[in-house]
């Protein structure tokens, strides 16, 4: 086999006896045999690069190799040399010296992760290592906070962009709002306050636009478009988990139990906040918003066939797929609903077929834990999540400190972003020749 030296020089030469033909042709054409000639070169001189670039990398990554294994004997050496604290054997585990480029699942960046920022692993790992490098090239893209010596849980490494998504898994059957709602990227700066127009739909019908007929040949009536501005920040919110050292230990299982509460804390947090929220330091809840309906309830701590149908009917449907959300609490309440008109038929039943979802109206009802109670405000809403907007901010990043638990062998893992949500409707819809009635994507029932 030819060595890289040997493939370059060999390179050299058809190199030199292409020119050589280039040059004995360039007042007269070329002959056949020199066409043949030079064409087999040229398919020569190709195979031949790709060769040396493929010796070139193995090269290079033989290199990368043996120096990272010579930095591994002398992190070895330390590490002897280091005492622990207590007389506690440190448990410390080491990267491989022969890293992929990228991490195959958000399970093995949070194991690798963590693992730096307990002080478990003293070597670097590269793919860590590249997003302290890309934060200075692509701000917003890859981020990281440092540690800080006062406060264990107040660094961390954002978590890579590709595996935000399995992160929040923000599947239909999972979150209720995000996977409906107009969803804002982060951008760059990724925390700044973003302002959009709002439709003035008060005083305006049709969505804020003045519309006029005018006959042939007429004067056109200036018309407007009567728009609000209105501003989303995005606000940090952070949830944690304390595990066992015990199971961190176990890294493999660890990571997937963590990785799944945390996956969860994010999507209730998320829900709970769009539609509870008071807007203070949090995203502005559906439940009060300005835009929304309240609809007086027709028995106290009852749920009837005229709140039903009074929701339905007064829901603005355009541009979206509205949704019934409601408690649990409601159900056996929902299952007795009979409609007077018909001689007591049922109104809905759960659905008995697999992969079928529950529909009142043919609308989906969607069970959500944190609803209020039967009784109260907004235990039963018809939402139109269209007309909802998130605005996301930087994160999410993990962290974590053994610190807080020290003593019980316990290690808090954290997870931290920033999230802004909040209706571009600022008042019910008006009906046209119907000045008595409203519309809105958001009915609640009241209390």
């Amino acid at each position: 086999m030819k060595t890289l030296e040997q493939l370059r020089e060999e390179l050299k030469t058809k190199i030199t006896r292409m020119e050589e033909i280039l040059n004995a042709g360039e007042d007269k054409e070329f002959t056949d045999e020199q066409e043949k000639e030079y064409d087999s070169l040229e398919a020569e001189v190709k195979e031949l690069k790709e060769k040396i670039k493929a010796e070139e990398e193995k090269a290079q990554k033989a290199a990368e190799r043996k120096a990272a294994l010579e930095r591994e004997k002398e992190e070895m050496k330390k590490a002897a040399n280091i005492p622990d604290s207590d007389n506690e054997v440190r448990h410390v585990e080491r990267v491989q010296v022969n890293e992929p480029e990228e991490f195959k699942s958000l399970d093995e960046f949070l194991d690798v992760a963590l693992k730096k920022l307990l002080g478990r692993s003293r070597v670097e790992d590269n793919r860590l290592a590249k997003y302290y490098r890309d934060s200075f090239n692509n701000p917003g893209q890859y981020e990281t906070r440092d540690q800080s010596m006062g406060e264990g849980t107040a660094g961390g490494y954002m978590i890579p962009t590709q595996w935000v998504p399995e992160l929040k898994q923000v599947g239909i059957q999972d979150a209720i709002v995000r996977p409906r709602a107009d969803v804002i990227p982060a951008g760059s700066p990724p925390d700044a306050e973003v302002t959009l127009p709002v439709a003035n739909q008060e005083t305006y019908l049709n969505m804020g636009v003045d519309v006029v007929w005018v006959a042939e040949g007429g004067t056109k009536t200036e018309t407007e478009f009567a728009l609000k501005e209105h501003s989303w920040i995005p606000h940090e919110v952070a949830g944690y988990i304390v595990l066992t050292d015990k199971l961190l230990r176990n890294w493999a299982g660890a990571m997937a139990f963590a990785r799944t509460r945390l996956s969860k804390a994010i999507m209730m947090a998320e829900d709970n906040a769009f539609l509870t929220g008071d807007g203070v330091a949090k995203p502005h809840g559906i439940m009060s918003q300005p835009a929304r309906i309240l609809q007086v309830r027709n028995t106290a701590n009852q749920i009837n066939w005229a709140d039903v149908r009074d929701m339905y009917w007064q829901c603005y449907k355009e541009g979206g797929s509205p949704v019934w959300v409601t408690s649990p609490s409601c159900l056996p309440q929902l299952m007795g609903i009979s409609d007077p008109n018909t001689s007591g038929t049922m109104i809905w039943q759960p659905s008995a077929r697999e992969g079928e979802p529950n529909r009142l109206l043919g609308l989906p009802l969607l069970f959500n834990v944190r609803s209020p109670a039967l009784g109260s405000e907004g235990d039963l809403m018809l939402l139109n999540f269209s007309y909802y907007v998130i605005k996301d901010g930087s994160g999410p990043y993990i962290a974590a400190s053994p610190h807080v638990y020290f003593t019980s062998n316990k290690t808090i893992v954290k997870i931290f972003w920033n999230v802004d949500g909040d209706s571009w409707l600022r008042a019910p819809i008006p009906i046209e020749n119907d000045a008595a009635n409203n519309l809105s994507p958001f009915i609640v029932l009241a209390a």
